[in-house]
């Protein structure tokens, strides 16, 4: 069934494939929020993970490195209208990569994995701190260059109204603060699941050892048993021994009995 189910993906992702063109593909990679290829980028996410859906460690492995675009996508866009969305996109993202990894069943890749993302998120939260830090204002920033290359086609540069910028200004920090939070509340969850990983192999671990134990105790019992059935056997052919040995001494003393009882009737007849 599994089996099935992954070939209609993969049939799926196959035929978006060939339904988008090359060049819009390779275009998107490096789009951010702005570019008109940026949605066939995210289509494009979908379809990955749509391919390693089958595999929670695998899925996990593509959501981590979605994250790590994601903030990308915050850093290149961060002083631009889609900042904005950028940081939702991000704070979106970190939740997903979180919940795919209390999925995946193997406990040493779950622990790799929350080691690993741990790392990311905190590497995350220094990045935004210094990006709330340095508080852009996005009306005076439109000459920066990458900014400007990636987004100068799908909007024009708002008039120096300082309510409408500080209005924006605003909104970006709110988000800043609220994507911050919104990981710092991922990383405690991931130490829960890291707790959780312990406690469950402690527990399995446990268990093995209590398993072995028992099988331990087991072999020695039956060893034991063995070596008494051995023992009893050794008491029970030395007695029928003994016993064998007895009766032929018996047998013995008999005959003697019966041939000197035979030697003296005989001397009474002869004489």
């Amino acid at each position: 069934m599994k089996a099935k189910v992954f070939l209609n993906r993969a049939s799926w992702v196959i035929l978006f494939f060939l339904l988008i063109p090359a060049g819009a593909v390779q275009a998107s990679k490096d789009a951010v929020p702005g570019d008109k290829v940026y949605p066939v980028k995210l289509i494009l996410e979908e379809a990955l993970l749509l391919m390693m859906k089958p595999s929670n460690s695998a899925t996990s492995d593509i959501e981590m490195k979605f994250t790590k675009r994601r903030l990308l996508e915050v850093e290149q866009v961060a002083d631009t209208p889609f900042a904005i969305k950028s940081l939702k996109s991000l704070n979106k993202q970190v939740i997903d990569t979180t919940e795919s990894i209390e999925k995946v069943k193997n406990l040493d890749k779950q622990a790799e994995l929350v080691d690993e993302y741990i790392q990311t998120l905190q590497e995350t939260q220094t990045s935004l701190e210094q990006q709330q830090a340095a508080g852009v204002n996005p009306v005076n920033s439109y000459t920066h260059t990458t900014n400007q290359i990636v987004n100068n086609y799908y909007y024009e540069a708002p008039s120096e109204d300082s309510g409408a910028n500080t209005a924006v200004q605003v909104e970006i920090q709110k988000q800043l603060k609220q994507t911050q939070t919104e990981i710092a509340v991922e990383i405690e969850r991931l130490k829960q699941v890291a707790l959780e990983n312990e406690r469950i192999k402690q527990q399995q671990q446990a268990e093995a050892a209590a398993l072995e134990a028992e099988k331990q105790r087991q072999a020695a019992e039956k060893l034991k048993q063995k070596q008494q059935e051995a023992a009893q056997q050794a008491v029970d052919k030395a007695q029928k021994e003994e016993l064998e040995q007895q009766q032929n001494v018996l047998e013995v003393q008999q005959k003697a009995i019966e041939h000197r009882q035979n030697q003296e009737n005989k001397d009474e007849d002869n004489d």
